[in-house]
């Protein structure tokens, strides 16, 4: 399959989408076959590699909170990104799909007002696919960091999950000694690579989801804008109308709207499972996460909590990026009954007046984004998120109370 991109598309995210996800071999329009088959393989066998040693670690340290924090840091990072690449492969048509439409919707642009805005949510996409990217490089780039300084530093008076002296970005046990050399240099630059590749995933598919319905969201807006300039207020009078001519207006505005709940649906279909996995997930994280960073501060250790305080600033923000998605398709899909209700329909002829109840009547049923069909994500939702994140870190705190490791803070 092939993708022909216009000027305006081109110079926007959708480009940059192509050469991420083509990277991570889940880029819909990369063909089938034995080297399609191979790339993703090759990717997978990285998180997978990846993920094997960190298991094997935490079986061995599952009674050592502080080492038990730290691997889930990783490790559900890791498990996430897998799930994610195998779930866009199974959903490559529906993606297909959906980045078509996008093209075909810069294709057939027409009026300046629809074209600015457009680009003002292209421009959103684009600075979150930025701001997203770097800020998961900057929090990983610590963890190597940190890593080489403590091993360069380190007088071997402490171990790290091997029994050696020498510290590694994520932990893991190889079940060998790591701490020889050459085999640390090659696990360090192996990990390295290993965990680019999943800093590139994580927020790879995040990104271009939120592309996707930022887009929808803005022909939503389009639709309401045409939608209340469906009848001027000068309009004659019903009985000189041609009702036929409105009535092709009405049709067409309802197609595209049911055009737009089809590309909706693609979203929530690949991204329901996804989200499923990662609220599961998510306020553990947090709580593990905000733990780790208290305890880096009580300790001194100013480097470590700015790494930990930068990955939680990453999972919160992958967070508010589904919640802040979901709550504005949710609400620019309502807002479209609004729009009808606003549209001079007293110029109308009755019949078709009465055609703009069945619109605002489907207009009420919103378009969302949910984890497993079942729990909406809305910035209300985020508030909760929160609020349990917190109670797991008070049951965290009373947990390492009755424990013999009991920092002084609590």
């Amino acid at each position: 399959m092939t993708l022909s991109l216009n000027a305006d598309s081109s110079n926007g995210t959708i480009t940059m989408y192509k050469y991420n996800l083509s990277f991570l071999g889940v880029w819909p329009f990369q063909k089938k076959g034995i080297r399609y088959t191979i790339h993703l393989g090759l990717i997978l066998l990285t998180q997978v590699t990846l993920a094997i040693p960190e298991y094997i670690d935490l079986a061995l340290n599952i009674g050592d909170v502080d080492k038990t924090i730290e691997n889930l840091t990783c490790l559900v990072t890791v498990n996430m990104v897998i799930v994610k690449l195998i779930i866009m492969h199974i959903h490559r048509d529906s993606m297909v799909s959906c980045v078509n439409l996008v093209v075909a919707d810069w294709d057939r642009i027409q009026s300046a007002e629809a074209r600015r805005t457009m680009k003002r949510h292209r421009s959103w996409s684009k600075t979150v696919f930025l701001a997203a990217m770097s800020l998961l490089y900057v929090s990983y780039a610590m963890y190597i960091v940190l890593a080489v300084t403590v091993t360069a530093t380190s007088n071997c008076s402490g171990s790290n999950a091997n029994g050696s002296c020498k510290m590694l970005p994520m932990r893991a046990n190889y079940l060998v000694n790591t701490d020889l050399s050459p085999l640390y240099e090659i696990v360090v630059v192996l990990q390295s690579v290993q965990g680019m590749i999943t800093c590139t995933a994580n927020y790879g598919v995040d990104t271009f989801m939120f592309f996707l319905t930022m887009h929808v969201c803005g022909q939503l807006e389009i639709l309401q804008i045409n939608l209340r300039r469906f009848v001027s207020a000068d309009a004659p009078r019903p009985n000189i109308l041609d009702a036929r001519i409105f009535r092709k207006k009405i049709r067409s505005l309802s197609e595209r709207h049911c055009e737009l709940v089809d590309f909706s649906l693609h979203i929530e279909e690949t991204l329901n499972v996804i989200i499923l996995g990662l609220l599961l997930f998510s306020s553990v994280l947090i709580c593990l996460i905000g733990f780790r960073f208290i305890l880096s501060v009580e300790n001194g250790d100013l480097f470590g909590a700015g790494k930990y305080m930068s990955y939680l600033t990453a999972i919160l923000g992958q967070l508010f990026l589904y919640c802040f998605a979901g709550d504005y398709l949710q609400s620019q899909s309502l807002g479209l009954a609004s729009a009808a209700y606003e549209t001079h329909w007293y110029n109308l002829p009755p019949d078709i007046a009465r055609d703009l109840l069945f619109a605002m009547i489907r207009a009420k049923n919103p378009l969302r984004i949910s984890a497993g069909k079942f729990f909406f994500m809305t910035l209300e939702s985020f508030k909760v998120i929160l609020k349990t994140s917190a109670s797991y870190l008070s049951l965290l705190r009373v947990i390492v109370e009755r424990s013999a490791y009991k920092p002084k803070y609590f």
